[in-house]
């Protein structure tokens, strides 16, 4: 960071700071600061109701003073979100990142300011004041986005998506193409008989794998495609000024692609899902899509990538039939190095690791609703879905991808130019 982006976090420091120093404070001393500061003399409503002064113990126990105490806890998270919002802006990081951060930091700041209280005399952990001080910041971010908005209006000129055909996001290189483009390409990949060409589709946990794992680098670095899928990758660069033009996921391409293949009379074979998966997934895209030929599927055993024979076997069944997509449903990053290391010797035109696209076209996992995809939280209802499997992925493992954006942010900013 320069000096001035450091600079612009002071006033956010300071912020914390105070509030943590008044948290300190026991709860009689925290109750007459609140109540000094509330009225030093009577107040009276336009209705002639007289609320009574801080040192009358009747005022403690008045509606008034609870909701000036509750208005204090708005107030104070409220500034600092503007805080926030204004190191973000100096850092140049902009849009639903900066948002993102503009009330991620008070939240965290909350909690801790709560738990502080635990060993304060006469003050307890109270999950009211967390709601209200993120309340503070979030109505900060709400106003702040409507006034952009309001702005971005006026003058006519809305973000628009960048004109560059790729971008440079962390340590690697995206395809800023559209879900049109996408689809065409894979059906020119697939049109090459025995083109062995494959794609990818990064997310928040592939990046953050990527950070540890160089084989997954190498398979980025070669691969014939990389499209964005994850809402966290289109905030980070919308937040550097260069906008990707869509999310294009998996579990979207799969229908979009069998629709191709049945027009462009492309042969599809699975590998993946569980038993009885893919083939039910197999007759439900056939029958919405005529003509659509699925040459079969393969379930390997967990494990199969690491005994020779289960993955010859697998080799063999591809090979035996030779298709020109061959859609992988293995979980990630298992189908991508699966793909990666046996690529010569197997013979298809263009190999796409789709995840569980196969299990949402199966019907045997249920996708989120429309508006939550729309929102960029299709990740919320698949772990209210499986809590123990993916609370580790979500909310520890991939979160690490906020913290790892301030490592690459000015490389991507140079990068993007």
């Amino acid at each position: 960071m320069s000096g001035a982006e450091l600079l612009s976090w002071f006033p956010a420091i300071i912020t914390i700071t105070q509030i943590w120093r008044l948290s300190l404070e026991p709860g009689s001393v925290s109750e007459v600061t609140s109540a000094q500061v509330a009225s030093n003399y009577y107040v009276r409503s336009f209705f002639g109701i007289k609320f009574p002064r801080y040192d009358d113990d009747l005022f403690y126990d008045s509606p008034y003073h609870d909701f000036i105490r509750s208005l204090a806890h708005v107030s104070e998270y409220a500034f600092l979100g503007i805080c926030i919002y204004f190191a973000c802006t100096m850092c140049k990081v902009k849009g639903k990142l900066r948002n993102f951060y503009s009330i991620l930091i008070p939240c965290i700041v909350a909690c801790f300011d709560e738990c502080i209280q635990l060993f304060v005399p006469e003050r307890a952990f109270e999950v009211k004041d967390i709601i209200l001080d993120a309340l503070g910041a979030v109505i900060i971010v709400a106003l702040f986005s409507m006034i952009n908005k309001i702005r971005r209006k006026a003058n006519r000129r809305a973000v628009s998506e960048s004109e560059k055909d790729k971008l440079h996001l962390f340590d690697i290189t995206i395809d800023n193409i559209c879900f049109n483009q996408a689809i065409n390409r894979i059906k020119e990949l697939s049109g090459v008989k025995n083109g062995r060409h494959y794609i990818v589709t990064p997310n928040a946990d592939h990046l953050v794998k990527l950070e540890k794992d160089s084989e997954f680098g190498e398979i980025y670095d070669n691969a014939d495609m990389v499209v964005t899928d994850g809402s966290p990758l289109m905030w980070i660069m919308d937040s550097i000024g260069h906008p990707i033009k869509e999310k294009i996921t998996g579990a979207d391409m799969l229908p979009r692609v069998c629709e191709m293949a049945a027009e462009e009379g492309r042969s599809v074979y699975i590998v993946g899902a569980a038993q009885g998966v893919a083939g039910k997934a197999s007759d439900i895209l056939m029958e919405k899509y005529k003509g659509l030929n699925i040459l079969g599927s393969i379930s390997p055993n967990p494990g199969f990538e690491n005994d020779a024979e289960q993955t010859a076997k697998v080799i063999q069944a591809v090979n035996d039939v030779n298709p020109d997509i061959l859609v992988f449903a293995l979980g990630s990053p298992k189908q991508e190095k699966f793909i990666y290391e046996h690529r010569q010797e197997m013979n298809f035109g263009v190999a796409l690791p789709f995840g569980a696209a196969v299990d949402f076209a199966a019907g045997s996992v249920k996708r989120a609703p429309m508006w939550m995809r729309k929102a960029g939280l299709e990740w919320l209802y698949r772990f209210m879905r499986e809590p123990g499997r993916l609370f580790k992925r979500y909310f520890i493992d991939d979160t690490r991808i906020f913290v790892l954006f301030w490592k690459y942010r000015r490389a991507m900013l140079e990068a993007n130019k």
